[in-house]
């Protein structure tokens, strides 16, 4: 006797939004140093797997995304000291 069985697709990969492949701009505060990078260029990879940023004549910077913890649209971190 045959099954005849849908084969299942599975897709791992993300949808990215385009603004994150192209570069996004953003300001970045450091909680540790509670410092702020203002219009920081944000880009991830195709995957979704690492964050890359870079201030205006800083090195850039690179994340696992796994290990962002804290992400914000238009508002401060609430233990944030600095005030715009």
């Amino acid at each position: 006797m045959q099954r005849l069985q849908k084969q299942y697709v599975f897709s791992w990969r993300p949808k990215i939004p385009q603004a994150l492949l192209d570069g996004a701009v953003f300001h970045t505060w450091d909680e540790e140093s509670s410092s702020v990078e203002f219009d920081c260029t944000f880009k991830t990879d195709e995957y979704g797997f690492f964050l890359y940023w870079k201030a205006e004549g800083k090195e850039g910077q690179v994340l696992e995304i796994s290990t962002v913890n804290d992400v914000r649209p238009g508002a401060q971190a609430k233990v944030c000291n600095f005030h715009l």
